[in-house]
């Protein structure tokens, strides 16, 4: 996961997010304005830290971890 010892502990809980962004029509000095939105999918247990930026998680709730999601620390952003 894309979260470590600067942020998590081992044994916390992490937020699994997934951010999509979308051109649209509205055009701002000739370029496609973008709108993001970020929506939470479920939550993962930090199970051993790796590194500053890394660690290994594991999803609750039979949750499955897709490419394009990642992790926000509960209470604070990443």
């Amino acid at each position: 996961m894309g979260i470590g010892s600067l942020e998590v502990s081992e044994g916390e809980t992490v937020r699994i997010v997934r951010v999509t962004c979308r051109d649209t029509s509205i055009r701002v000095k000739g370029r496609a304005n973008r709108t993001c939105k970020k929506e939470e999918f479920g939550k993962a247990k930090i199970l051993k830290i790796l590194g500053e930026e890394s660690s290994l998680a594991t999803p609750l709730d039979g949750l499955i971890l897709l490419p394009d999601m990642t992790v926000e620390k509960i209470g604070g952003h990443h």
